[in-house]
């Protein structure tokens, strides 16, 4: 007794048809190789282009901090000349208010002396 395996039937009767098919499938699979290559080569270019450009806004920060330290440096001074400033007027408010007292005095003094 003889047990006979026998095959799957083709889609295709044509031998050469097989060879084909696998063929097409092999050039679909390298279209699609290509396709993730330069996807992922493109990714490289887009993250080189993001790390320079990252640097770059890096050093305008590091420049425009390093600005606005001398700017505020500047501030800082201009803001402590403008108070000395006030305390000279101030000195020379609170001596011409005693000025002014002494003279009330002395004239309140010589109108009591005058009657």
């Amino acid at each position: 007794f003889f047990l006979m395996i026998r095959r799957p039937p083709r889609s295709t009767h044509c031998i050469s048809s097989a060879a084909s098919d696998v063929y097409k499938r092999q050039a679909m699979h390298n279209k699609e190789l290509e396709s993730a290559l330069q996807a992922k080569q493109s990714s490289k270019l887009e993250k080189s282009a993001l790390e320079a450009t990252n640097a770059k806004l890096r050093t305008e920060l590091s420049r425009l901090n390093s600005e606005l330290k001398k700017v505020s440096a500047v501030n800082s001074n201009m803001i402590k000349a403008d108070h000395e400033e006030v305390r000279k007027h101030e000195d020379v408010i609170r001596k011409l208010k005693e000025r002014i007292e002494e003279v009330e005095s002395d004239n309140e003094k010589h109108r009591k002396e005058t009657e």
